[in-house]
Protein backbone atom coordinates (compact mmCIF):
# COMPACT_ATOMS: atom_id res chain seq x y z
CA UNK A 1 0.00 0.00 0.00
CA UNK A 2 2.59 2.65 0.62
CA UNK A 3 4.64 2.03 -2.99
CA UNK A 4 1.40 2.31 -4.34
CA UNK A 5 0.26 5.46 -1.97
CA UNK A 6 3.64 6.98 -3.11
CA UNK A 7 2.94 6.31 -7.40
CA UNK A 8 -0.38 7.69 -7.09
CA UNK A 9 0.23 10.70 -5.06
CA UNK A 10 3.39 11.53 -7.75
CA UNK A 11 0.15 11.03 -10.33
CA UNK A 12 -2.14 13.21 -9.01
CA UNK A 13 0.82 15.80 -8.78
CA UNK A 14 1.12 15.53 -12.52
CA UNK A 15 -2.93 16.19 -12.69
CA UNK A 16 -3.92 12.60 -13.26
CA UNK A 17 -7.63 13.01 -12.71
CA UNK A 18 -10.27 10.23 -13.13
CA UNK A 19 -10.52 9.02 -16.93
CA UNK A 20 -6.69 10.55 -17.60
CA UNK A 21 -4.69 7.99 -19.56
CA UNK A 22 -1.12 6.68 -18.23
CA UNK A 23 1.38 4.76 -19.64
CA UNK A 24 2.90 2.02 -17.83
CA UNK A 25 6.27 1.88 -19.21
CA UNK A 26 7.36 -0.64 -17.23
CA UNK A 27 9.07 -4.33 -17.23
CA UNK A 28 6.58 -6.92 -15.34
CA UNK A 29 7.57 -6.75 -11.40
CA UNK A 30 6.39 -4.97 -7.84
CA UNK A 31 6.79 -1.48 -9.75
CA UNK A 32 4.50 -2.73 -12.54
CA UNK A 33 1.65 -4.21 -10.08
CA UNK A 34 1.96 -0.73 -8.00
CA UNK A 35 1.75 1.25 -10.83
CA UNK A 36 -1.79 -0.12 -12.26
CA UNK A 37 -3.17 -0.40 -8.34
CA UNK A 38 -2.21 3.68 -7.82
CA UNK A 39 -3.50 4.41 -12.21
CA UNK A 40 -7.25 2.62 -10.78
CA UNK A 41 -7.22 4.23 -7.44
CA UNK A 42 -7.29 7.33 -9.17
CA UNK A 43 -9.79 6.52 -11.24
CA UNK A 44 -7.67 6.69 -14.49
CA UNK A 45 -6.79 4.68 -17.68
CA UNK A 46 -3.40 2.17 -17.45
CA UNK A 47 -2.14 2.45 -20.98
CA UNK A 48 0.34 -0.64 -20.96
CA UNK A 49 3.34 -0.36 -23.44
CA UNK A 50 6.26 -2.71 -23.64
CA UNK A 51 9.60 -1.17 -22.93
CA UNK A 52 11.58 -3.90 -25.20
CA UNK A 53 9.83 -2.21 -27.91
CA UNK A 54 12.22 0.06 -29.96
CA UNK A 55 12.03 3.29 -29.41
CA UNK A 56 10.52 4.52 -32.86
CA UNK A 57 7.70 2.01 -31.92
CA UNK A 58 7.55 3.59 -28.15
CA UNK A 59 6.87 6.93 -29.66
CA UNK A 60 4.28 5.66 -31.90
CA UNK A 61 2.43 3.99 -29.47
CA UNK A 62 2.29 7.11 -27.65
CA UNK A 63 1.37 9.31 -30.43
CA UNK A 64 -1.92 7.17 -30.21
CA UNK A 65 -4.00 7.94 -27.39
CA UNK A 66 -3.63 11.43 -25.37
CA UNK A 67 -1.54 10.45 -22.13
CA UNK A 68 -1.35 12.92 -19.12
CA UNK A 69 1.41 10.78 -17.68
CA UNK A 70 4.11 8.02 -18.44
CA UNK A 71 5.34 6.08 -15.42
CA UNK A 72 9.04 4.37 -16.45
CA UNK A 73 11.70 3.17 -15.06
CA UNK A 74 15.58 2.71 -16.25
CA UNK A 75 14.66 3.54 -20.07
CA UNK A 76 17.43 5.19 -21.52
CA UNK A 77 17.55 8.93 -23.14
CA UNK A 78 17.24 7.29 -26.41
CA UNK A 79 14.46 5.51 -25.56
CA UNK A 80 12.95 8.14 -23.36
CA UNK A 81 12.87 10.41 -26.43
CA UNK A 82 9.78 9.68 -28.30
CA UNK A 83 7.65 9.39 -25.28
CA UNK A 84 5.15 11.91 -25.11
CA UNK A 85 2.86 12.60 -22.41
CA UNK A 86 2.66 15.26 -19.99
CA UNK A 87 4.81 13.94 -17.29
CA UNK A 88 7.54 11.49 -17.25
CA UNK A 89 7.89 9.53 -14.14
CA UNK A 90 10.63 7.60 -12.98
CA UNK A 91 9.10 5.39 -10.45
CA UNK A 92 13.33 4.48 -9.45
CA UNK A 93 12.86 8.22 -8.33
CA UNK A 94 9.74 7.63 -6.17
CA UNK A 95 9.53 7.54 -2.20
CA UNK A 96 8.60 4.34 -1.04
CA UNK A 97 5.70 5.09 1.16
CA UNK A 98 3.43 7.79 1.04
CA UNK A 99 -0.34 7.81 2.10
CA UNK A 100 -2.83 6.45 -0.34
CA UNK A 101 -5.43 9.15 -1.91
CA UNK A 102 -8.76 8.21 -1.50
CA UNK A 103 -10.21 6.07 -3.74
CA UNK A 104 -12.27 7.93 -7.24
CA UNK A 105 -14.72 5.45 -9.18
CA UNK A 106 -13.27 3.66 -12.01
CA UNK A 107 -15.31 4.62 -15.55
CA UNK A 108 -15.73 2.04 -18.15
CA UNK A 109 -12.16 1.38 -18.85
CA UNK A 110 -9.88 0.26 -16.86
CA UNK A 111 -6.50 -0.40 -19.65
CA UNK A 112 -5.76 -0.45 -23.38
CA UNK A 113 -3.08 -3.00 -24.21
CA UNK A 114 -1.09 -2.62 -27.24
CA UNK A 115 -0.60 -6.47 -29.30
CA UNK A 116 2.03 -6.48 -31.43
CA UNK A 117 -0.36 -6.27 -34.38
CA UNK A 118 -1.50 -2.96 -33.51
Amino acid sequence: ADRVGAIATRLQGAGVAPGCQVGVVLPRSSDHLASLLAIWRLGAVAVLIDPAHPADRLGSLCARTPLQAILLRDLDDGRRAGLRAGSLIDVAELPHQATLPPPQALGELAYIAFTSGS
